[in-house]
């Protein structure tokens, strides 16, 4: 196998400790700037329990970032588009509050 001693590679680096705060950081799989949410909050948001968010994390369907105070938080650009392409759900008579008949 002959090499080619005119190809050379470069490395880009990108600090991504700039991007980092409390709410926010630079998510890699994303490639850019991206708000944080707590299991809880990306819970709440899309309609569904923490352990769902946990899950979905742990098959790579959510990025998982830390913050800058080292708490792992969910990417806000990764929850929104798994939110888009989920299919719509029927409505559930037993969800409405009271059992509220229709």
């Amino acid at each position: 196998m002959k090499t080619n001693p005119d190809i050379s590679v470069q490395t880009l680096r990108i600090s991504a400790a700039t991007y980092r705060t409390c709410r926010g950081a630079f998510c890699p799989l994303c490639e850019k700037p991206v708000r944080l949410f707590g299991f809880s909050e990306a819970a709440d948001l899309i309609k569904t329990d923490a352990r769902e968010i946990e899950t979905l994390a742990g098959n790579g369907k959510l990025h998982r970032l830390h913050n800058i105070h080292g708490r792992v938080m969910i990417c806000a650009e990764s929850l929104f588009c798994l939110f888009q392409a989920r299919p719509t759900q029927n409505l559930n008579i037993h969800a409405l509050p009271g059992g509220a008949k229709v």
